[in-house]
């Protein structure tokens, strides 16, 4: 392609990235909030697994209610980190560009696709990109490891003030 097309889609790039920034500083409080709510949930639900259900249909509205909690924040995740992957779609075509296309304009826009973070954020704390989509989710994973731990001990706790009890009311 030549130089003139190669300058055309580098400003198109800029263009959408301007958009992309634009709609985060309008959104961005709202992801964060959203973020903030759905791991909010997700550890509470976590947080009520271990209380005895009492039938069958609360087992089921439990299972149903944290399988949609997962799914939505899944998903919602998921969406929000495909614009920070479309935004690194064009850097395997760049590299591919053949020597007697390689221009200027070619190494401008391989340099602004490969440096240039765009995606959205939650208050510019955090890119919302699958890696953290990953790392919430292991983040999520701990804290139910660490849940499962304080619950046996509380358990065990618990049995032994019993007994001491018992023993001092005779």
């Amino acid at each position: 392609m030549p130089e003139l097309w190669w300058a055309e889609a580098r400003n198109d790039y800029n263009r959408l990235a301007t958009l992309t920034r634009r709609v985060d500083s309008y959104v961005s409080d709202i992801v964060l909030l959203s973020f903030a709510n759905n791991l909010y949930f997700i550890c509470i639900q976590l947080l009520n697994s271990f209380k005895p259900m009492r039938d069958m249909v609360q087992t089921v509205y439990f299972c149903f209610s944290f399988g949609f909690l997962l799914a939505r924040t899944a998903a919602v995740s998921l969406y929000a980190a495909s614009v920070h992957d479309e935004s690194l779609l064009p850097a395997p075509i760049l590299y591919s560009v053949s020597g007697s296309s390689y221009s200027m304009e070619v190494v401008r826009f391989l340099t602004q696709v490969t440096t240039d973070n765009i995606g959205l954020t939650g208050m510019k704390f955090f890119s919302i990109t699958r890696s953290l989509v990953l790392t919430v989710a292991g983040t999520i994973v701990t804290y139910e490891l660490v849940l499962v731990q304080f619950n046996a001990v509380q358990q065990v706790d618990s049995s032994s003030i019993n007994i001491t009890n018992a023993c001092m009311v005779k």
